[in-house]
């Protein structure tokens, strides 16, 4: 018995161990966010508590830690698809679309094989600031500053009923 009760003491000190590890890890990673051509990751949150986040009242479901998934926690998604369906399957709905964004809109982009959405922010002169999950990694959340000239740019949802 006693043997036992050590070998739980001791699993639970290396777990403990392991998750002051993990959270130095996630400091580390906050404090050096990652760019690539399509725009600059600008504040990248290393908790992923939102990949399982709660879809707004009316939304289609979507994968935990996507993109798509981000976007219907924080705005009513009543289509579903890839991120690089959406603009046609909101189109479809009767939602608007443009090719000119506005704050609180939705951009598509085609950044993967399966598109890629995330929520306009703020327009700040020739750029845009993004937030969006699942671009630095599964479930992370970041913001990010892309020029509004990206060719990655498929479009907006520019729908007041998600804009707003």
């Amino acid at each position: 018995y006693q043997l036992l009760q050590k070998k739980q003491q001791q699993l639970a000190m290396e777990k403990a161990e392991a998750e002051k590890k993990a959270a130095k890890a996630r400091q580390i990673a906050l404090k050096k966010p990652s760019s690539n051509a399509s725009g600059k990751v600008i504040k990248a949150a290393a908790n992923t508590s939102l990949a399982y986040a709660p879809l707004k009242e009316g939304s289609h479901t979507f994968y935990a830690g996507q993109c798509t998934r981000y976007v219907a926690s924080q705005k009513t998604i009543p289509w579903g698809g890839n991120a690089g369906e959406w603009l046609n399957n909101a189109a479809a709905k009767g939602y608007e679309t443009s090719s000119a964004p506005k704050a609180g809109a939705i951009l598509v982009t085609n950044e993967s094989s399966t598109g890629h959405v995330a929520i306009v922010e703020e327009i700040k002169g020739d750029k845009m600031i993004v937030s969006e999950m699942n671009y630095a990694g599964w479930g992370k959340v970041t913001k990010r500053e892309i020029p509004l000239d990206s060719s990655k740019i498929k479009g907006y949802i520019t729908d007041d009923r998600v804009a707003s």
